[in-house]
């Protein structure tokens, strides 16, 4: 600790050795029992210096400061002294009063908040603010990845009923064609069925190459045709059954290609004693008696 006396100290001691509580001259000196005395002023001079605001203006010593420290002197009960009322006379002073302004005085008081603990708050809010958001968020996005979810599942299930939907309309139309399939191979190899192979005479034109087969159901009511490398009819054009009863050609009704396979669009009933079959080229819809080329022709039968 640094012992030494700056002017401030000095001063302030100059004032108590004004008051008779320094070791000086005779006349102002006390007896050694009252250094208790001196120090008692020494600690209330520090204490009052400490207290007081810092670097005030100077201003005049208060008259009555060494009366009141005399009385809280003297009235301590603690101390043993004689009373110094009376040993003390008002002495004037021989210089103008000095300013003293504490060493150690404290700034002026003034609300502040406390750093630590605000800004301790402040991150808490902060840090509270931030979890509230991402928590939102984070159930803003569950929300929408439950919603898009649920679209898919309702996608999903949508196109399942349409597919179970077609699979079973496919399976239908299989069903019936296989059936057809199954009721036409049947009636062909069916006991007492008729059966006309046709060729083309002139080995030339949309039949050169085709293998065509009639078949007639063993009740005679009902015929069957079996057409293989015949090109499509030409267009506005239909492929037209004639069944030969004798020399007369009766019509059994008319056909497309499609695909390379026969779609009759129109069947009759095969005519009685028929003994030969044949295809012409006719209008659209047919005609009554052949009026195009024909093209295919069977002289006879085979009965099975």
């Amino acid at each position: 600790m640094n012992t030494a006396f700056d002017p401030e100290d000095e001063a302030a001691f100059a004032v108590l050795d004004s008051l008779g509580r320094l070791h000086g001259p005779e006349e102002t000196s006390v007896p050694e029992p009252e250094d208790e005395v001196e120090e008692v002023l020494r600690r209330l001079f520090h204490e009052t210096a400490g207290v007081l605001p810092y670097a005030l203006e100077a201003a005049a010593l208060d008259p009555g400061l060494r009366a009141r420290l005399l009385a809280e002197a003297v009235g301590d009960e603690t101390q043993e002294v004689e009373p110094l009322t009376e040993l003390l006379a008002p002495l004037e002073p021989s210089s103008p009063p000095v300013a003293i302004e504490p060493l150690f005085a404290p700034e002026p008081s003034r609300p502040f908040p406390l750093r630590g603990t605000g800004g301790m708050a402040r991150r808490r809010r902060g840090g509270w603010a931030l979890a509230t958001a991402a928590a939102l968020l984070a159930i803003a996005g569950l929300g929408l990845w439950v919603a898009y979810l649920q679209s898919e599942l309702n996608a999903s299930r949508g196109r399942l009923v349409r597919a179970e939907r077609d699979w079973k309309g496919e399976a239908v139309s299989a069903r019936a064609a296989l059936d057809e399939v199954r009721g036409r191979f049947d009636r062909m190899i069916a006991p007492a069925v008729t059966i006309y192979r046709l060729h083309c005479p002139t080995g030339r034109g949309p039949a050169a190459r085709a293998r065509v087969f009639v078949y007639v159901t063993p009740d005679g009511r009902r015929w069957e045709l079996a057409a293989q490398g015949l090109d499509p009819e030409p267009a506005g054009r239909d492929y037209q059954v004639w069944f030969l009863v004798g020399e007369q050609p009766m019509s059994a009704g008319c056909f497309n290609m499609r695909d390379g396979k026969p779609v009759v669009a129109m069947a009759l009933t095969p005519p009685p004693g028929a003994t030969g079959a044949a295809i012409s080229i006719e209008p659209r819809g047919g005609s009554p008696r052949p009026t195009g080329p024909v093209i295919l022709v069977a002289e006879r039968s085979v009965r099975l």
